[in-house]
């Protein structure tokens, strides 16, 4: 068993204004494999090993405990955990447009309410405008995914994918969608499936921890303070 967890740490803890306070929220924690998004110059965790993921403004980075075989199918690492190989890859897929916005009527991003009548054509819009803002990061997680195959079954997806899934939602989209039609599921969902995104009137869980071919033994979602995101932290069995 090993413990992983994920947090969007709200552009390194300046962005909320209290950075030592998300270093406690993760020590306390203490996960073998930490995954952070928006980790802007947090520095002191006790990992030997620390690893950049995908370039980009997001400043996605993994933490580990456990060795590294190979960081060069990015976003995965592939590490050496329990004598098992296990691929992992730690996401942050844009957030415009952000489809719970579209559908409560919140202006953000230059896009405004969707203009849909009925629940069906709602849901295609949705989708498509889902599909316009993440799908190019999606394809490319899943050409990456066919890369790592080729060296393990165990594999796990973590991160803030700002977007639900239909497990928690009237709308299907497509990240987690399609994801689980690749052989993944929720790892946090048979535990604690709380809202992620601590927002003051619409709150969203859209912060997950996918696995396929391991199995999820306990998970938690933390307090979202000093973040605006909650540290998700769950354990695991190969």
């Amino acid at each position: 068993m090993f413990s992983i967890s994920s947090y969007n740490v709200a552009e390194g803890g300046e962005e909320i204004f209290y950075p030592s306070r998300i270093q406690d929220t993760i020590d306390k924690g203490n996960p073998d494999i930490l995954c952070i998004q928006e980790d802007f110059g947090i520095t002191g965790f006790p990992y030997s090993i620390q690893l950049p993921s995908v370039p980009g403004v997001y400043k996605n980075t993994i933490y580990s405990h456990y060795p590294i075989l190979d960081a060069n199918i990015a976003p995965f690492v592939l590490c050496m955990i329990n004598n098992e190989i296990v691929a992992i890859a730690n996401v942050h897929f844009n957030d415009v447009p952000y489809q719970p916005f579209q559908y409560h009527g919140i202006p953000y991003g230059g896009f405004g309410k969707l203009d849909c009548d009925t629940h069906q054509q709602c849901q295609r819009e949705l989708y498509e405008h889902a599909l316009n803002s993440r799908g190019h990061e999606l394809q490319f997680l899943l050409r990456q995914l066919g890369k790592v195959r080729y060296y393990t079954k165990h594999i796990i997806i973590t991160g803030d994918f700002n977007e639900p899934s239909s497990h928690d939602c009237m709308f299907s989209f497509p990240c987690v969608e399609t994801l689980e039609q690749q052989g993944f599921h929720d790892l946090m969902l048979p535990f604690d499936h709380r809202k992620t995104w601590n927002h003051p009137l619409y709150p969203e869980r859209i912060d997950f921890i996918l696995g396929c071919n391991v199995v999820g033994i306990s998970g938690a979602v933390g307090e979202s303070w000093p973040s605006d995101h909650c540290m998700l932290s769950c354990t695991v069995h190969l």
